[in-house]
């Protein structure tokens, strides 16, 4: 059994409207989002309310937004300039991570 992330508990504890998928495991959640697994790898995916596939710091403020405590975040990082600088942070530091990743021979 896998160990839940911090996200997918507080999630569960308040009931909020957000399902999180672990990708390793439910490779139908990729076709369906119409993504590769290397391109959830290197950013955070969510589908919104209305279907659209979003990717990075977007991805990660939607969740935040529906997840206490971080709720204040996710909605301060959906309204630029906030977003622009969220978003170019993640950017960073996802191919960092990407790339260390690469290195140690984990992908």
């Amino acid at each position: 059994m896998r160990a839940r992330c911090e996200l997918e508990k507080r999630a569960a504890l308040t009931k909020a409207n957000v399902v999180l998928t672990d990708v390793s495991q439910d490779a139908d959640a990729l076709r369906r989002a119409g993504v590769t697994l290397d391109q959830v790898r290197l950013k955070m995916h969510a589908i919104d309310a209305n279907g659209r596939v979003l990717a990075g710091m977007p991805a990660v403020a939607l969740a935040w937004a529906v997840t206490p405590p971080y709720r204040p975040f996710g909605r301060l990082m959906q309204i630029a300039p906030f977003s622009w600088i969220g978003a170019a942070g993640y950017h960073v530091s996802a191919y960092v991570l990407w790339a260390w990743n690469r290195a140690c021979g984990r992908w």
